[in-house]
């Protein structure tokens, strides 16, 4: 997902075309909510226009997220189509363009990468539910969290209260 300027620049005469996999999924489980995520399929094309280059493309894969009524493991597939207008640090885009899709570059390399995840991440939905949710089970614990029935719950005398518990043994 990395592509030289003078790569790119042979983009004004022809679409330069791309079909590539890669491994995002350390960069995506750094959402609270990622779990796993698969191989990102990127698709599309580029074009150059000066020195603007333009990236239509088309992402696939799926993440695994947590539902929100059991906290089990859902496959959520995903397919963003968009794209991308990458304009020299400093330069003015041009003003057709819309301005969540211009994105700035310095150097000779322009790196796809942290635009596709922020794409990903964008488009994760705020609820995922698990079509049956009997077949998965849900964790029992968690990071500073734990499943507690209420048998055990009411078998437990909470320390602050033990006093009062003597109270109407004292008869």
């Amino acid at each position: 997902m990395k592509w030289t300027v003078q790569a790119l620049q042979q983009a004004r005469y022809e679409s330069l075309h791309f079909d590539e996999n890669v491994l995002l999924e350390d960069q995506l489980k750094e959402h609270q909510d990622v779990r796993a995520a698969s191989l990102v399929s990127l698709k599309g094309t580029a074009t150059a226009n000066r020195n603007v280059f333009t990236f239509q493309f088309v992402v696939k894969g799926h993440l695994v997220l947590p539902c929100s009524r059991t906290l089990a493991d859902v496959e959520w597939p995903y397919e963003i189509k968009g794209q991308a207008h990458y304009v020299p640090e400093g330069e003015m885009p041009p003003s057709h363009l819309n301005e969540e899709d211009v994105f700035t570059y310095s150097g000779d390399v322009i790196d796809l990468s942290h635009m596709i995840q922020e794409r990903i991440l964008v488009e994760i939905p705020m609820q995922v539910f698990a079509d049956k949710p009997t077949e998965t089970a849900a964790p029992s614990s968690g990071k500073d969290w734990e499943l507690v029935s209420d048998e055990k719950n009411s078998d437990q005398i909470d320390p602050r209260l033990a006093d009062l518990a003597k109270f109407f043994d004292e008869k």
